[in-house]
């Protein structure tokens, strides 16, 4: 008894060798991911990232590519060649190699747990997909002046790209931005809307707050939108929508604002297309705006609230 009770202890005797990927993620209360969950719990007590966002994210990924391909398999039958399989499949589909490897990460995180309760009894060899980096298009210095000195129909859309093009926000924290975070001369950044659920997270992209310098044109343009706003509260937003205070507008209010003006300076949606512009260009035009004025890599990195000097370089 005392041997079979080492073997078990060790690893060497698996537990439920007929356990199912699915029957084994479902076996936690509220999904695997769940921000009360164990793997949650677990990151945030040893100082990881993590937020509420981070484990929808998570679980999204793990219900709509990992449990139809690999929900019914035995978690002893996950080999190397199973996750070769589900990583060329979704290669083949033409996912981005960002969301391959993140699904991938994923899959890694249950193995683990899997693992830790003797349920397999090693990880097999997670290879992920070379990141295959498609460079988004920018304007140039010439094209941005006459986007912005060209009328826009919807002062909102104007003034999120003309705070996008002067601090590299992302769209989502630009949504989020309320009253309470303008101050005079910067705003706070604290967190982010969720444009594919329609809700205010908690947090940033990484889950990292910052403060961002604005010139005075772009401070002005903002004021003027709040005396314009029908939301007085210091929890509205600053790219309000009229027709309800708890939520801000839509983001594609300044993506086809952008769009349109891009069209009125001759820039036609074929060029556009083809050169990648889009919203998102302006972080890398602001970014790429510092780095050849020779602003320090970390301190490009503390503005645009990259993880990383890699993302910054890139």
């Amino acid at each position: 008894e005392r041997w079979a009770l080492e073997r078990l202890e060790n690893k060497l005797v698996i537990k439920n060798p007929d356990c199912t990927l699915r029957e084994f993620v479902e076996s936690f209360p509220g999904g695997f991911f769940s921000w009360e969950g164990e793997w949650a719990t677990d990151r945030r007590a040893s100082g990881k990232r993590a937020s509420p966002q981070q484990c929808r994210e998570k679980q999204r990924l793990l219900e709509k590519q990992i449990l139809p391909e690999l929900g019914n398999v035995p978690l002893t039958a996950i080999t190397k060649a199973a996750v070769k399989t589900l990583r060329n499949k979704l290669f083949r589909t033409g996912y981005s190699s960002s969301t391959i490897n993140h699904t991938l990460s994923c899959l890694r995180s249950v193995l683990e747990a899997a693992e830790d309760a003797g349920l397999i009894r090693g990880l097999p060899k997670i290879e992920r997909v070379a990141e295959r980096w498609t460079d988004r298009g920018i304007l140039t210095p010439e094209e941005v002046k006459a986007l912005f000195s060209s009328p826009w129909t919807d002062h909102r859309a104007y003034t999120a790209n003309l705070l996008a093009a002067v601090s590299g926000l992302r769209q989502g924290e630009i949504l989020a931005l309320q009253r309470q975070n303008v101050r005079p001369g910067y705003l706070d950044i604290l967190r982010s809307w969720n444009q594919r659920e329609n809700t205010l997270n908690e947090t940033t992209k990484n889950g990292r707050s910052r403060y961002i310098p604005i010139p005075s044109k772009v401070e002005k343009e903002i004021h003027c939108l709040l005396n314009t706003s029908p939301w007085r509260a210091p929890e509205s937003f600053v790219f309000y929508t009229p027709a309800m205070a708890t939520k801000p507008m839509e983001g594609k209010v300044a993506r086809e604002g952008l769009y349109k003006a891009l069209a009125d300076t001759g820039i036609t949606e074929e060029e556009r297309r083809k050169r990648r512009i889009d919203f998102h260009s302006w972080r890398h035009w602001f970014n790429s705006i510092l780095l050849n004025q020779k602003v320090p890599l970390q301190k490009v990195q503390a503005i645009t609230g990259h993880l990383t000097k890699e993302m910054v370089q890139r």
